[in-house]
């Protein structure tokens, strides 16, 4: 069962970097939906409705009601979804030790700085999806 085709979840606030993302994502003609939210509550809703794993999810660091860690613990706590929800990477335009530091402890797969140019954009999230495309998801392996 291969996950490169489910779904890309995108979480960010701000409206400018999600466009940004989803246009590199779109340019680099994936077979992947690509689904976003603004809200994580929201977020957390829809993947629990979710009948398949993602294939990742993208989340902003800095958030008004909460941040891609603090939705990461939440993702974590709950049994089902920790194991559907992997891999979650962070993009943030906050590249401070403290937070990249925190992220890890906290079952982050990846923490990357947003690129201020699309085309770096586009270099940066086709390099992760490279790597995610041969990467085993934990309800693959046998």
């Amino acid at each position: 069962m291969s996950l490169t085709k489910n779904p890309i979840l995108i979480i960010d606030d701000d409206q400018d970097d999600l466009e940004i993302v989803v246009t590199a994502l779109i340019d680099l003609k994936l077979p992947n939906a690509l689904i976003t939210f603004n809200d994580p509550e929201e977020f957390i809703l829809y993947l629990k409705s979710m009948d398949k794993s993602p294939f990742f999810i993208i989340s902003d660091f800095n958030m008004p009601k909460m941040n891609g860690l603090q939705l990461r613990k939440q993702i974590v706590a709950h049994p089902d979804l920790k194991f559907r929800s992997v891999p979650f990477i962070i993009w943030s335009t906050s590249a401070v030790e403290e937070h990249v530091r925190l992220a890890y402890d906290n079952l982050i797969q990846g923490y990357f700085e947003k690129p201020s140019s699309l085309r770096d954009v586009q270099t940066r999230l086709s390099a992760i999806i490279e790597y995610w495309k041969y990467s085993l998801h934990p309800k693959q392996a046998n």
